[in-house]
């Protein structure tokens, strides 16, 4: 299930302003080893604590990951078409995991279900 990104593109690093002592970082993109564009990088944030930045540099590059694993465990509860499903435990674990998904993706909670439960019907679909 891929979903787009609506920022800068990952992974970020954070490195430290004016020297190894410095308490300021910056945050920037990869820096570019060949072409016209080379030894340039994008910068993000240009003026943060150190130990911001790099929660944030961890924090960005980390969300998409976590949003696929967590996707992945909602697509396969799912699947499940067991009795225990019908339980109240299942029911708010699904519950909380596709409103999960919605606040990390900016999405409503219907079109996380939509696209997750499609995902399901094609594994299952695949593993007939």
């Amino acid at each position: 299930m891929e979903t787009q990104a609506k920022h800068t593109p990952t992974p970020w690093y954070a490195r430290k302003r004016g020297g190894v002592n410095s308490q300021r970082s910056f945050i920037h993109t990869k820096v570019v080893r060949s072409g016209l564009d080379k030894g340039k990088c994008r910068v993000i944030v240009d003026d943060v604590s150190h130990l911001d930045a790099e929660f944030i540099v961890k924090a960005c590059n980390s969300h998409a990951g976590l949003v696929r694993q967590l996707e992945s465990a909602y697509t396969a509860l799912l699947m499940n078409d067991g009795p225990e499903r019908a339980s109240m435990e299942y029911q708010a674990l699904l519950i909380f995991c596709r409103g999960a998904i919605a606040s990390a993706l900016d999405e409503s909670d219907e079109v996380v279900q939509n696209r997750c439960e499609h995902e399901a019907i094609q594994r299952k679909l695949q593993n007939t």
